[in-house]
């Protein structure tokens, strides 16, 4: 595990670290798992060879199970998906309580950067439908 990489000479070391003895960890800090991975090859200044595994994690807003009411149907017209909405209870005292994580991983072998799995959207909207969370955290992770 190496702390966060915020300068050439760390993202280097990771790099060098890794392709000779294995699986490094690092953070970084970016908007998303693809321009993470540009920002750290361009601070490596280099030609990457070895697979390099990006993780994109958001925290968003959990709704409270005591309080959480269910939307009857989408609304006409919306793009807003069925699902849960924050009420607000004592229990939680501003309709959410705790957070949980979406992800999105991006993996660059041989020269090609792929998405392994779902967008940080879809995996966010998957959260709303089951009452994990609601739109207007929607809303603020994908404006």
């Amino acid at each position: 595990m190496i702390g966060e990489s915020t300068t050439s000479e760390h993202a280097a070391a990771a790099l060098q670290f890794a392709t000779n003895h294995g699986l490094v960890f690092t953070t970084l800090t970016a908007p998303d798992a693809a321009t993470g991975f540009e920002r750290f090859q361009s601070m490596v200044g280099e030609t990457i060879e070895t697979p390099v595994l990006v993780i994109n994690q958001v925290l968003l807003k959990r709704l409270c199970e005591v309080c959480r009411e269910q939307i009857a149907q989408q609304a006409a017209g919306t793009d807003r998906p069925r699902g849960f909405r924050a009420v607000g209870c004592p229990e939680c005292d501003d309709r959410y309580k705790g957070r949980c994580g979406v992800f999105e991983a991006y993996l660059y072998e041989g020269d090609a950067l792929r998405r392994m799995g779902r967008s940080l959207a879809d995996n966010a909207a998957r959260k709303v439908a089951a009452g994990i969370t609601d739109y207007e955290e929607l809303k603020r992770l994908a404006p």
